[in-house]
């Protein structure tokens, strides 16, 4: 079963600087929610076909998700791609210039197991939620650099 949630915010700077936030790897731990760490296996950058590992916090659990980017075009657009039991997905950021600032749009595409499937409703809510929480703190990390 496939499904796509997405979220988008306006940040007030322009569309390099939203991106130097995602891109520098100590900046997305900073504002990524629930991300204990973060790094690029057997490359020092993100590069279209590099694999990277990242460590998230559920509760008091840890979870590491191996994650290969399948897109990369700054300073617009990325997209990683990665598989949970039961799950395998896409992450996508997208980047626009309008006139108020540089629309941010995050979507996770997931693709879930028939075991998940009654699961669905509620993994979609998870994921908009932390989708929501990871613009509004992208956001906020920006525009107070800016100050």
């Amino acid at each position: 079963m496939r499904t796509e949630v997405s979220e988008s915010v306006v940040v007030d700077v322009p569309m390099a600087k939203v991106w130097h936030h995602y891109d520098d790897l100590e900046a997305f731990r900073r504002w990524a929610p629930n991300v204990v760490d973060v790094k690029v296996i057997g490359e020092t950058r993100r590069s279209l076909g590099a694999r990277m590992q990242f460590t998230l916090k559920f509760g008091p659990f840890h979870q590491k998700l191996d994650e290969t980017i399948t897109r990369y075009e700054p300073p617009r657009a990325s997209s990683l791609t990665g598989r949970a039991p039961g799950w395998t997905y896409e992450m996508a950021l997208d980047l626009v210039e309008e006139p108020g600032g540089t629309r941010a749009t995050y979507r996770c595409l997931s693709d879930y197991s028939r075991i998940m499937r009654p699961l669905v409703p509620l993994l979609d809510r998870m994921n908009r939620r932390m989708l929501g929480t990871a613009l509004a703190a992208l956001k906020s990390a920006v525009e107070r650099e800016r100050e």
